[in-house]
């Protein structure tokens, strides 16, 4: 099985103002840079997981009732990230935003931005692999502030599980930092 470190949110567990919109079917992360002209630096992120549920992919299949007693408390935590935020994609060519970190393994889409918002999703690994993830990103932003709502769903037909997690992250700008 392939692991892919397709988000930070996921792996530790918005509003949209309509002003002037433009869509883009097949999301480049330059693309998503460009358009959003977040300060470049140094961003601190409190990510809180507001819901989470684990579901089998079989009919018939029990989750361990383990694994559902630790996905539950993972509902109402937080954890901090700090982001080093570029113009451009990092050197792999991951996608780094406040609290959001897409593998460049991962397709991009549905990239949208009104005035101060934005949608974008993102699909790492396939069905043929035996793990899948989507992840659904909703953010209002300026250039020192970011509030975003987050749902991912996980897909893992070797462990037989399915697991959907809904979080929020509040991101702020917090000064210089370097670049590698």
């Amino acid at each position: 099985m392939r692991h892919t470190s397709f988000f930070t949110a996921t792996i530790f567990g918005t509003c949209l103002v309509v002003t002037s919109a433009f869509a883009i079917q097949t999301t480049d992360p330059r693309t998503v840079v460009r358009h959003l002209g977040l300060h470049v630096g140094q961003w601190r992120t409190t990510i809180r997981v507001t819901a989470a549920e684990i579901t089998p992919t079989k009919k018939g299949y029990v989750v361990p009732a383990a694994a559902r007693a630790e996905l539950r408390k993972k509902v109402g935590t937080s954890f901090i990230t700090n982001d080093c935020i570029g113009s451009e994609p990092d050197a792999k060519g991951d996608l780094i935003l406040p609290g959001i970190n897409i593998s460049h393994q991962c397709q991009l889409s549905g990239f949208s931005k009104n005035g101060s918002g934005f949608k974008l999703d993102a699909s790492c690994g396939s069905a043929s692999e035996g793990f899948h993830a989507t992840t659904n990103i909703q953010s209002n932003f300026n250039s020192a502030k970011m509030n975003s709502n987050i749902k991912t769903k996980t897909v893992s037909q070797n462990a037989g599980i399915i697991t959907n997690m809904d979080l929020t992250a509040s991101s702020t700008y917090v000064g210089e930092c370097r670049l590698h």
